[in-house]
């Protein structure tokens, strides 16, 4: 896997790219490439619907906890590398797991309130 402390975040083994011949160090940017693909989206996402949807709707507020989430989420995992020095520290993977978790629940809600929205402004159901 990447090594652990000041190479390891937001680098991999000191690099930008690393070796990816290691099955661990490619399982691990692997899931780096989707966490900011996935921000990309969510960033996206957040300022169409800051730009364009009330600022008081359920949605709107949906979505910020969803990108506000991912990016705690974002820091908290680079702390869990970067605090690996003698070992991990265990609440802190704990806590990057529950936040993950948060994370996909508001992005299942931001998913099912704007399917309902468009039912409701159509008129008609989904089948």
């Amino acid at each position: 896997a990447c090594s652990v402390g000041q190479d390891s975040w937001p680098l991999c083994q000191g690099e930008l790219v690393p070796d990816l011949s290691q099955s661990p160090i490619l399982v691990q940017m692997i899931h780096r490439i989707a966490v900011l693909i996935v921000g990309l989206i969510m960033f996206v996402g957040y300022r169409k619907a800051k730009n364009e949807l009330p600022s008081d709707s359920t949605l709107t507020a949906t979505i910020a906890a969803t990108f506000h989430l991912w990016a705690t989420n974002l820091v908290v995992g680079g702390m869990y590398l970067l605090t690996a020095t003698d070992g991990f520290i265990e609440w802190i993977s704990l806590l990057h797991l529950v936040l993950g978790v948060l994370t996909f629940i508001t992005i299942a809600t931001s998913a099912m309130l704007i399917d309902l929205a468009l039912c409701n402004e159509f008129g008609g159901e989904d089948e």
